[in-house]
């Protein structure tokens, strides 16, 4: 009888010690997710005031990413000098991230999400566009770093 009520407590201490690590861990991934999509939401707004120092910012030193107006895949200088080049011809008058996805696995997460513009060119024409957008965040430390990223239209 000692032995079975012995298993019966080490049985249910194991449960309760695997219950509280997955609620641990659901709370952690939801402030992990709440941190990303507020990065997220600084990201483009730097974007739209043209603040491609502080953009930079963002990107991890081994940062990589294919932007839509890009042929090919970028690393840093490069992304930004394509930016400033694609934004000297633009005003961004409005620009909206709307959250999809997330996956966060220990120190990686990967977004997903819509990033909708309002722009005027050049000449004065104000359209409205729609990117499909994926950054993929690596933590270190405290600090999330964008490791590559995608964007489509």
């Amino acid at each position: 009888m000692i032995r079975a009520t012995f298993f019966f407590l080490l049985a249910l201490f194991a449960v309760g010690a695997t219950v509280s690590a997955r609620v641990s861990t659901v709370q952690r991934q939801s402030e992990d997710e709440q941190t990303l999509w507020s990065l997220e939401n600084a990201y483009f707004a730097h974007l739209a005031i043209e603040d491609l120092e502080t953009l930079e910012s963002f990107w991890h030193a081994d940062f990589v990413g294919w932007p839509s107006h890009s042929p090919e895949p970028v690393g840093r200088s490069a992304a930004r000098q394509s930016l400033a080049e694609l934004l000297a011809d633009t005003e961004v008058r409005s620009i909206d991230v709307r959250p999809l996805a997330v996956v966060i696995r220990g120190d990686v997460a990967v977004t997903h999400c819509f990033v909708d513009l309002q722009q005027r060119d050049s000449e004065t024409e104000v359209s409205l566009s729609s990117l499909r957008v994926t950054h993929t965040w690596l933590r270190e430390g405290a600090t999330w770093k964008v490791i590559g990223g995608m964007s489509a239209r």
